[in-house]
């Protein structure tokens, strides 16, 4: 990612958000006065969501960050895009773009250093969440109102909630859960940075479940690179050399960035192998 200073994307931020809520009560007091609803989709007699979208430019590191993990859709492929609405409809509307931009938040930003990105990202996020909340079938107000990839405070996926897998859910294994958040809050104490600072007050604050879990799920990602990076780096890396050559490499970078599973690895006692050669 490209890097901006702090204030310019503090600043960025702001302008989208009042941006967004001016256009979105526009939208809104618009269909209230002409009696008539707001959809997804541009239909005759109808107003479109999208209309919110307009004229709001994004910043160019969003652009390049968002394009490199994902592709427009092939109508659009040579078109430059550097507006919101424009995103929206090269990458397949508002339900899609949303959950692409989710999935972007969840390989890519969760562990970089650049945090400031990060939370610009999130706005993006919230603003394509508040105009979607405009039509009949959508009213979400609330920060990842979605299920998550994995649990808030393990690897494993969640179960019989959104949020947590059976082993950490705050109902039924109340114990669990607050040993493994105390673990993750007395972890985070270790840590020098202003970011993990600032969610840790804004988990404090959080009212809701899922505020709460979204937070514990993103402080918890921050501690080492996604996984699927690691795995997108495999098969870059098996197309160029050889298969040792990339047994060698995924042993130095899991010692690297994940020394736990790299104990593990290392007491995996490789099977005797004979190679026989016939004549």
């Amino acid at each position: 990612m490209l890097t901006y200073s702090f204030i310019d994307l503090h600043a960025s931020r702001i302008a989208l958000r009042k941006q967004i809520e001016k256009q979105a009560n526009a939208l809104q007091e618009q269909a209230r006065l002409e009696n008539i609803k707001i959809t997804q989709r541009k239909r005759a007699g109808y107003l479109h969501a999208i209309t919110a979208l307009k004229n709001i430019v994004l910043e160019p590191f969003f652009i390049k960050a968002f394009k490199a993990e994902f592709k427009s859709l092939k109508t659009y492929e040579s078109q430059t895009i550097n507006e919101l609405d424009s995103l929206v409809i090269a990458h397949g509307g508002l339900n899609r773009t949303i959950q692409q931009v989710e999935e972007f938040l969840a390989i890519r930003g969760l562990w970089t250093s650049n945090y400031d990105e990060i939370d610009y990202a999130d706005e993006v996020l919230q603003s394509l969440w508040k105009v979607r909340a405009l039509t009949p079938q959508y009213k979400e107000k609330t920060y990842w109102n979605t299920v998550l990839p994995t649990c808030a405070l393990c690897w494993r996926l969640p179960q019989s909630s959104h949020y947590y897998c059976s082993e950490h859910h705050p109902n039924s294994a109340q114990k669990s859960y607050k040993a493994a958040k105390h673990k993750v809050f007395r972890a985070l104490t270790q840590l020098d940075n202003i970011y993990i600072e600032s969610k840790s007050e804004k988990h404090k604050e959080a009212g809701s479940n899922n505020q709460k879990a979204s937070n514990l799920y993103r402080l918890l990602g921050g501690f080492a690179p996604h996984p699927r990076y690691f795995i997108k780096f495999c098969k870059n890396y098996v197309l160029q050399t050889t298969w040792i050559e990339l047994a060698k490499s995924i042993t130095t970078t899991t010692k690297e960035f994940y020394p736990a599973t790299f104990n593990c690895i290392r007491r995996i006692k490789p099977p005797c192998v004979r190679i026989v050669v016939t004549p």
